[in-house]
């Protein structure tokens, strides 16, 4: 979630409080559960927080411990997509001056980005029970907040078995290669991400 925390926080492990706190009340997370990461997103006063479930954290510690190798970092598929587009536009590229918006569906929770002027603006995360209607009625949200200009500048990430689910919107949806690169990533995708084998072609 993209989060605006209280004035006057003193330190790191204030924030991670405060965050933890508006992320227990807005999504229902048990702190204990989860672990915790903020960014600071630059010239803004808002911090972008990411929640990991502490089980899935101690099963990629383990295997990384029982197969020899050391865990670099644990990159949840969000954030992944959303590094990978910014990385793919490049520096150079020129400042929007629409909305755009990333639909990311995983297979139990989906994650809308919302990008205005360049800049990641806002960023939340449900639950979903792989409701037929669910991307049509995101869809139909995003245009009723962005404006039905925006509808154009959505896309949809998609886990493999989903992917009936956004047949409605097929263009919209991002192929693997527009955001896995194996420049970028260790070949973890059998861990993060869906095979390349049900990935629309």
């Amino acid at each position: 979630m993209m989060l605006e925390l209280p004035a006057g926080l003193q330190g790191e492990q204030e924030e991670r409080a405060a965050a933890e706190a508006q992320m227990q009340h807005q999504l229902g997370l048990n702190p204990g559960q989860w672990e915790f990461t903020l960014d600071h997103v630059p010239g803004r006063a808002k911090v972008v927080a990411c929640a990991l479930r502490a089980d899935i954290g101690a099963r990629l510690r383990q295997l990384a411990s029982e197969h020899g190798l050391r865990l670099l970092s644990m990159r949840p598929y969000v954030t992944g997509v959303w590094n990978a587009m910014q990385l793919r536009r490049g520096p150079s590229a020129p400042t929007l001056s629409h909305d755009r918006a990333v639909i990311m569906i995983e297979r139990d929770a989906f994650t809308i980005v919302i990008e205005k002027d360049g800049a990641m603006e806002a960023m939340s995360a449900m639950t979903h029970r792989r409701e037929l209607d669910m991307i049509n009625r995101e869809m139909r949200r995003m245009a009723y907040s962005l404006g039905e200009d925006a509808q154009q500048h959505i896309r949809l990430a998609v886990a493999g078995e989903l992917l009936p689910l956004a047949q409605l919107h097929a263009e919209k949806v991002l192929k693997v290669d527009d955001y896995l690169q194996p420049v970028l990533y260790a070949d973890f995708r059998d861990l993060l991400f869906q095979s390349p084998a049900q990935v629309i072609p």
